[in-house]
């Protein structure tokens, strides 16, 4: 993260960033706390905290250091535009993380063709993607949010998954993922999340429009993720929830 000091929650300093068998390998300060996901019996304050911290980190210009994309060691990515980036979700080839992504996919022809179909409706939204940049963590909900209780502070680490966007990407991830707890028994803070998402919404700065592409983007990235990994049984939970925000987007991307 450079030189980027938050106030309103903590990133440990990294150490040492090296290349491993599938992704990188980083050794960082250590940031005490528990996962706020975790926490059964937090308060409604606990998210909005976090929207703070989102709202903080958003306002970060990392100009001129960085184009659109992903975050990377060198600070520099390939991709031209925001919609550059999205779109090159599709590249067969994968990268260190997700290499032979396709090959298994394919191996599930309902995967396959959720995420094919998917790309599909996804691109009719391209042309209207707005090339705002701001700072994206894109990985919140897993363990990468931590609460401190002696101290009440918050904590933010593993930022591998981070980009710079258009800031609504974060809150779309938030929604995709805070219904993944929902499912996964944890309805409380799940549906607190949904809440919190809705009502910046409601409040004007997000058009549907690119919230429900960039959900649907978050989908099809965890589709390619898990068949990178050949999880068939999430493959097939993923392409399900592709397949559904693919028809909420087609009513939407006339």
């Amino acid at each position: 993260m450079g030189e980027y000091r938050p106030r309103t929650f903590s990133i440990p300093r990294v150490l040492l960033v090296e290349p491993a068998q599938e992704s990188y390998l980083c050794l960082s300060e250590a940031v005490r706390g528990r996962a706020i996901e975790l926490i059964r019996d937090q308060s409604r304050s606990l998210v909005e905290r976090l929207l703070e911290c989102i709202a903080e980190y958003h306002g970060y210009d990392p100009a001129p250091l960085v184009r659109i994309g992903n975050w990377s060691h060198d600070t520099h990515d390939s991709h031209s535009s925001w919609s550059d980036y999205l779109l090159a979700i599709a590249d067969e080839a994968g990268d260190r993380r997700t290499g032979g992504w396709r090959a298994n996919l394919n191996k599930l022809p309902t995967a396959a063709l959720a995420f094919d179909r998917g790309m599909e409706i996804l691109s009719l939204f391209a042309e209207k993607w707005p090339n705002r940049r701001a700072l994206i963590h894109a990985d919140l909900l897993h363990g990468n949010v931590l609460f401190d209780y002696r101290t009440g502070s918050l904590g933010i680490i593993d930022w591998g998954s981070s980009v710079y966007g258009d800031p609504t990407y974060e809150l779309a991830s938030i929604s995709y993922w805070a219904y993944e707890l929902y499912l996964g028994g944890n309805v409380d803070f799940g549906r607190r999340l949904r809440e919190a998402v809705e009502v910046v919404q409601r409040a004007g700065s997000v058009t549907m429009r690119n919230f429900v592409s960039y959900t649907l983007h978050v989908g099809l990235q965890q589709l390619r993720f898990n068949a990178s990994r050949g999880r068939t049984n999430a493959m097939r939970h993923h392409a399900r929830r592709v397949s559904r925000l693919s028809m909420q987007a087609s009513r939407l991307s006339h």
